[in-house]
């Protein structure tokens, strides 16, 4: 299979030394993912340049990480408990 080569993997740091892969899209700059091992960042990459997402041209809103401030389970306990005694 011909390899598309829209992607590229390089380790990064972060202000504690930890070691990242990264995960960029080429033609977009994004970074489209963190990975912890370089294996899955690898695998990862093989599955989009199969063909899989957006070729290469993911949107940038749905590369933004979205910050869960409340967990919506133990918001609807408490709910549950305060209506039903």
């Amino acid at each position: 299979m011909r390899e598309n080569n829209l992607y590229e993997i390089f380790p990064v740091e972060d202000d504690e030394n930890h070691r990242f892969f990264c995960l960029l899209e080429k033609s977009t700059n994004h970074a489209y993912d963190f990975f912890l091992f370089e294996d899955d960042a690898v695998e990862q990459k093989k599955f989009l340049e199969q063909g899989n997402g957006f070729a290469g041209h993911t949107p940038k809103f749905m590369l933004n990480k979205v910050k869960v401030t409340n967990n919506i389970n133990d918001e609807f306990s408490k709910l549950l408990e305060e209506n039903n005694p």
